[in-house]
């Protein structure tokens, strides 16, 4: 993650609007998802290999995940349970 942040928690905080406002637009679409599941979602998938990203590209890609990822992403979950 970017070099201005201590930890993920810390960046967590910084996005964390980001991450409701998207959230919100998922439950209008009728997907429920948390914004912890979005969250998850991008560390695990789409930053797993990513280092000194930038604040703007985190947000960027908060704001464009896209449904399917989301929906797989909610499923695998289910299923590890």
């Amino acid at each position: 993650m970017n070099d201005m942040f201590s930890n993920k928690e810390e960046l967590y905080q910084r996005v964390k609007y980001c991450l409701f406002i998207r959230e919100n637009d998922f439950k209008k679409k009728g997907i429920t998802v948390s914004s912890n599941d979005i969250w998850n979602c991008l560390i695990e998938n789409k930053w797993i290999n990513s280092h000194n990203l930038y604040l703007c590209d985190i947000v960027d890609d908060i704001m464009n995940i896209n449904e399917n990822d989301i929906i797989s992403y909610l499923e695998n979950k289910k299923n590890t349970f």
